[in-house]
C-alpha cells in the first residue's frame, strides 16, 4: 500500500512575525484562509486580505489552524458532532479539501517559552504541491535557517534573548533549538 506524501515546514515564530507571515500570504489576492474548525455551532468562515481579523484571534485561539487555498477554490466542511450532545463543530480539513495547505498556529506558550509552527500537505495534488512550495517561499524569505528550522526574525531575537523554542509545549528542555 502506498503511503501519501506529506510535505512539511516546520518554523518558528511569535506574534509580530505571523501578522507578517498571514498578511503576505495572503498580499496578491489570490489565496484564501479559513480556520480548520469553527467555534460550536458556529459557521466556518473563509478570509481574504481585505477581511482578515486580527491575527490574535488565530493565535490566542484554541483551534490555531488554517487552510490555505487558491480563491477560486471551494473549501468544504464537515460537521462532527460534540461528545456532550451539545450541538457540532464545523471542520475544513485535506481530506475534503485535498488542493490546500494547513498552516498550524504555534507562538507563545507560558512564560519564555515559544512553540513550533508548521505548514504542511498531503501533496496529493499538483495544486497542493505548488501551493506548498509558494508559502514555503515566503517562509523561507522572512526566516534564518538553523538547523534545519526556519526561525522568524522575532523568534530568533527571542531565542538569542534566553527563550525556550520547542517543538511542543510539554517537551523536554533537550528536544528544543539552539544556537
Amino acid at each position: 500500500m502506498k503511503s501519501k506524501a506529506v510535505l512539511r515546514c516546520p518554523f518558528f515564530a511569535d506574534r509580530e512575525d505571523y501578522a507578517g507571515l498571514i498578511a503576505a500570504i495572503l498580499k496578491d489576492g489570490e489565496l484564501v484562509m479559513c480556520r480548520t474548525s469553527a467555534e460550536p455551532g458556529a459557521e466556518p468562515l473563509v478570509f481574504d486580505r481585505k477581511s482578515l481579523p486580527n491575527v490574535d484571534e488565530f493565535i490566542n485561539s484554541r483551534r490555531p489552524g488554517l487552510l490555505i487555498a487558491h480563491s477560486d477554490t471551494h473549501l468544504e466542511y464537515r460537521r462532527v458532532a460534540l461528545a456532550d450532545g451539545s450541538g457540532d463543530i464545523r471542520i475544513h480539513d485535506q481530506m475534503l479539501n485535498p488542493d490546500t495547505c494547513r498552516l498550524k498556529i504555534g507562538g507563545e506558550a507560558g512564560e519564555d517559552l515559544l512553540i513550533q509552527g508548521m505548514l504542511d500537505t498531503n501533496a496529493e495534488t499538483h495544486k497542493a504541491k505548488v501551493l506548498f512550495q509558494q508559502i514555503r517561499d515566503v517562509i523561507r524569505m522572512r526566516g534564518t535557517k538553523i538547523k534545519n528550522v526556519l526561525v522568524m526574525p522575532g523568534a530568533l531575537k527571542k531565542l538569542e534573548a534566553g527563550w525556550r523554542l520547542a517543538p511542543g509545549p510539554n517537551f523536554r528542555p533537550e528536544f528544543d533549538l539552539t544556537l
